[in-house]
């Protein structure tokens, strides 16, 4: 069911009966793991109100929303599942700069599977469509570079596919001053190991210095360079 909460002291959409971490506010912030509580620390405290943000992998759009009520510049978030998406988009809606777009982000444009975790978690991932699953819906896929964005912090959790959302986003990520990437280093559905880790790698060739935050399977990167104001955090 879809209620309203207080969220960074403003109304926000969520699905409480599905994400039950929306329950139980961590320092007011409504998160449900440590990592996911210093990225909106590291995004409040390092967002410059003129700086674009991109959200990958939005769900219901907490860190879009944070963006959006703190920056002028275009705020973008992408979700393919549908659902949540519709939640996204009741999120953003007050705030004219901000747009939500019901697709995901991967290496090349093409159609995928994503498929469906038993609840409305989050913890969907894309597959390719000769890939077995079980169930799943019809998703178009876009790499990040086509849309020729200007954004100098960029939020990144897509269960698995980051080096491919990488690889269809160099241009736009170099010109970045902030990455915010959560790597999933097994795969939630079959256990297997991903290649996101390989995320360190390409990051640190285009000028990031790496902040990880150690965990398994899943670990948590900020990847920064050096901008005029930053702060501590980063």
């Amino acid at each position: 069911m879809i209620t309203q909460v207080q969220f960074d002291g403003r109304p926000f959409w969520v699905d409480q009966e599905n994400m039950p971490q929306w329950r139980h506010p961590i320092d007011g912030y409504l998160f449900g793991s440590e990592w996911e509580k210093i990225q909106a620390e590291v995004l409040i405290k390092s967002l410059q109100h003129d700086w674009g943000f991109i959200d990958i992998g939005a769900n219901f759009g907490a860190y879009a929303f944070l963006a959006a009520t703190r920056t002028t510049a275009p705020v973008i978030a992408f979700e393919p599942e549908w659902y949540n998406h519709d939640i996204l988009m009741k999120n953003l809606e007050p705030y004219p700069h901000a747009t939500a777009y019901h697709l995901a982000i991967a290496d090349e444009i093409k159609i995928m599977k994503l498929e469906l975790t038993s609840d409305q978690c989050g913890g969907h991932r894309v597959k390719e469509m000769e890939e077995d699953c079980g169930s799943f819906q019809i998703v178009q896929c876009y790499p990040l570079d086509w849309f020729e964005l200007d954004a100098k912090a960029i939020k990144v959790d897509v269960e698995g596919t980051g080096l491919d959302v990488l690889k269809g986003g160099e241009r736009t990520f170099r010109n970045a001053n902030l990455v915010m990437f959560e790597i999933h280093l097994v795969d939630g559905f079959t256990q297997e190991k991903t290649k996101e880790a390989e995320c360190i790698v390409l990051l640190k060739e285009w000028g990031f210095e790496i902040d990880l935050m150690d965990g398994y399977p899943i670990a948590g990167i900020l990847a920064h360079k050096t901008w005029e104001g930053k702060n501590e955090m980063v």
